[in-house]
């Protein structure tokens, strides 16, 4: 399985037949009565790509771009990230 580490607490992680774009949550363990992390699916893609384009649309949407250059300043830095993903630099991927 592929686990990819994106930004803000997000990831993008497959199984057999799903690229997932999941959000980190925090839940109480049954056992240890322990916080612990683990990867909610929010949405599920064909392939790595179209993962990595829902991502990065949703970035551009929250972004707090107020204008066409901040705008155009949030698209740069989203395509700089996700590039980033792509080449593996500063990304963790396990």
């Amino acid at each position: 399985m592929v686990h990819i580490d994106l930004w803000n607490d997000w990831a993008i992680r497959t199984d057999p037949m799903n690229w997932m774009l999941c959000k980190k949550r925090v839940r109480k363990n049954k056992d240890t009565k322990e916080d612990e992390d683990y990867w909610e699916p929010q949405t599920y893609h064909a392939n790595l790509k179209q993962a990595l384009n829902y991502h990065g649309e949703a970035c551009l949407r929250l972004s707090e771009a107020d204008s066409v250059a901040t705008l155009n300043d949030a698209i740069n830095d989203i395509q700089i990230r996700l590039d980033g993903v792509l080449t593996g630099e500063g990304f963790d991927v396990h």
